[in-house]
């Protein structure tokens, strides 16, 4: 009996050693890939992404648990369904705190959203799948606790954000959670959503210098200010399309006009330098040729003023001109007789020169 026992149980231990043994070969092959993915140049990062892909869905393939394991599934979506409300929560407060300290930088509307966004949406449902289907299914199978198995799935998935520090701590908090509520109601669909939110959240509420726009491996090394500007930057508003550059050389700035004469002021004024052709025009004008306008403006009133003045206004100008023709016409009367007494001067005078001729004769 204990030798048919004994052949009996072998084989199933046998088979169990397999299964260990390849979720241990898979999970350390699948993580070491991930690794060199994101410490690999550019050039031949998207050979390695592929390689890496390839052999996690083959892997995932060959020891398909089920939809029900892998959480893809409608049940208990219901009562998952607060995990998003708490992850929405949480991004209000985020956003409301950053524009209170001036480090959001929103997009400006729902199609600019969706194509900053929309990418990483789906990079993080294969991210939370990664997880809970790849990492910590196996770990469940090769620890005896599933608390264990969710703190070792939670620093692993930590350790690949190496080496921003804000990502580490982020990923490492929401990977143990990510794993506690994935063991309790088995579905993936609002986890991803959540991890969806929360990421959108980091990325508009903290500037990206500070977090190097989410970049992790050699991409978080290798990140420049420079290069890589903040998704939402501070910039004036264009000008018309008749100044801008219209595919020419870089723009010019135009010589200095001709002088203009002031009749009033007896000065000249010089035309001001303009940039023409370029994205903004920059007028270049001294502090006292504007302060000088300003007071021109000032002595100056308005149109209405002159053709309506004040009753105050009126009198005075009615005043002065009495003023005026009462002068005018003191002088009129002052050089009034005079002319008179010109005019009757001659007369006497002729008739003196005819008086005299008869008694020169005589």
């Amino acid at each position: 009996m204990a030798s048919g026992n004994t052949a009996t149980f072998e084989p199933e231990s046998a088979v169990a050693t397999d299964h260990t043994r390849r979720d241990l070969v898979q999970l350390c092959v699948g993580y070491v890939l991930i690794l060199i993915v994101i410490w690999t140049p550019r050039p031949w990062q998207q050979r390695t992404y592929f390689a890496a892909a390839i052999f996690i869905i083959a892997a995932t393939w060959l020891a398909f648990p089920g939809w029900k394991a892998m959480g893809l599934r409608f049940a208990n979506l219901a009562r998952s369904s607060w995990i998003v409300g708490a992850a929405l929560l949480a991004s209000a407060l985020s956003v409301l705190v950053a524009g209170f300290v001036h480090t959001l930088h929103a997009p400006d509307g729902p199609v600019q959203f969706f194509e900053r966004y929309a990418g990483y949406i789906v990079f993080a449902f294969v991210q939370q799948a990664l997880l809970q289907d790849f990492f910590l299914l196996r770990l469940l199978r090769l620890m005896r606790s599933p608390r264990s198995a969710a703190l070792v799935a939670a620093i692993i998935f930590s350790l690949a954000h190496l080496p921003n520090p804000i990502l580490v701590v982020v990923t490492f908090a929401w990977g143990l959670v990510a794993c506690l509520f994935f063991l309790r109601y088995r579905n993936l669909y609002p986890l991803a959503l959540a991890h969806a939110i929360l990421g959108i959240t980091i990325a508009m509420t903290i500037p990206g210098p500070v977090i190097r726009n989410m970049r992790v491996g050699l991409g978080y090394l290798t990140y420049s200010s420079h290069s890589h500007p903040s998704p939402q930057p501070l910039r004036p508003h264009r000008v018309h399309a008749r100044v801008g550059n219209r595919g020419r050389a870089n723009p010019a700035v135009a010589p200095p006009r001709p002088s203009v004469k002031d009749a009033c002021q007896r000065s000249q004024h010089n035309i001001s330098p303009v940039e023409v052709h370029g994205a903004l025009v920059e007028m270049r004008q001294a502090e006292q040729h504007r302060r000088h306008q300003q007071r021109r403006r000032a002595s100056q009133p308005p149109l209405h003023e002159i053709l309506h003045p004040s009753p105050e206004e009126q009198l005075l100008r009615n005043r002065n001109e009495r003023k005026c023709e009462e002068k005018c016409a003191r002088k009129r009367q002052r050089m009034r007789p005079d002319r008179v007494r010109v005019q009757e001067s001659h007369p006497e005078a002729q008739r003196n020169r005819n008086g005299r001729v008869p008694s020169e004769l005589a």
